[in-house]
């Protein structure tokens, strides 16, 4: 939703940053704080809100959730390299 206002990397800057302030609210609660987060970033806020509410992307998310469910990608970060699953963090050595 970010995204569509031109600030995908202000708005996962924000989420990352303020983990801490939002990750135990309830769904409403988080939300209204990502319209916060989005207008300090310069966005409309409230668009951002709606978009978020009516899950505009969520068909997309899931979609890419079941993909890579489908193909064993269980763990963050995994990294496909010349057909190869490489799971968790890994020295550079690794790649």
């Amino acid at each position: 939703c970010a995204n569509e206002q031109g600030k995908f990397q202000a708005m996962h800057d924000a989420l990352f940053k303020n983990q801490a302030e939002w990750s135990n609210l309830s769904n409403d609660a988080a939300t209204t704080k990502f319209g916060e987060y989005a207008t300090a970033n310069g966005m409309n806020g409230n668009n951002l809100v709606a978009c978020v509410k009516a899950a505009k992307y969520g068909k997309v998310i899931d979609d890419d959730s079941a993909l890579g469910t489908r193909i064993g990608a269980g763990g963050t970060p995994t990294f496909f390299i010349n057909k190869e699953m490489l799971v968790g963090a890994q020295p550079t050595t690794a790649f």
